[in-house]
């Protein structure tokens, strides 16, 4: 089960505000949902270190590191420039996803890189549904993991286990 943490107030659809009246969640609501879910619970909307504690604190079994798109705030940091300090501060207790702008297979082996075990592809996939129904969404997933492979092949890394940083040039 999902949920996100902290954007009621800012998702929009074709520039229609679609909630009203929801402030980010506070810890103690977060365990108090994690008292009511038998099911594996998933944290949405991480973007530093101290939420991201927050998070593992609360008992989420993953976190979604995610800027939403930037469909929340336009200015928020890159889900990519916060990975290095939540995996750090996260320190393996639980599950790290990414999401947010990531549209090829070079985006997701850099999300992995970065120290996330999936990476999410939601406008691309989107993008396939709009094109082609169930037909384009196969063709965005066969082409994003044929990409991904090739790339893996040509950094010889065997599987996303091994990405690793060293895949990443630094600036």
């Amino acid at each position: 089960m999902g949920i996100e943490i902290d954007s009621g107030q800012g998702t929009k659809v074709r520039d229609r505000q679609m909630a009203k009246d929801c402030s980010p969640l506070q810890s103690k609501e977060l365990r108090e949902i994690r008292a009511m879910v038998d099911r594996p619970l998933i944290f949405k909307g991480i973007l530093s270190a101290v939420d991201a504690v927050k998070a593992v604190d609360a008992g989420a079994d993953a976190i979604v590191v995610s800027n939403h798109g930037a469909h929340t705030l336009d200015y928020l940091p890159h889900p990519l420039q916060v990975m290095d300090e939540i995996v750090a501060a996260v320190g393996g207790h639980t599950v790290i996803c990414v999401d947010g702008g990531f549209r090829r297979g070079s985006d997701v082996l850099k999300g992995l890189a970065f120290g996330a075990r999936l990476v999410g592809l939601g406008r691309p996939i989107l993008y396939g549904l709009a094109a082609d129904g169930e037909r384009g969404v196969q063709a965005v997933i066969e082409e994003i993991t044929g990409e991904l492979k090739r790339l893996m092949t040509m950094t010889n890394t065997p599987t996303p286990a091994h990405a690793g940083k060293h895949l990443l040039v630094a600036f």
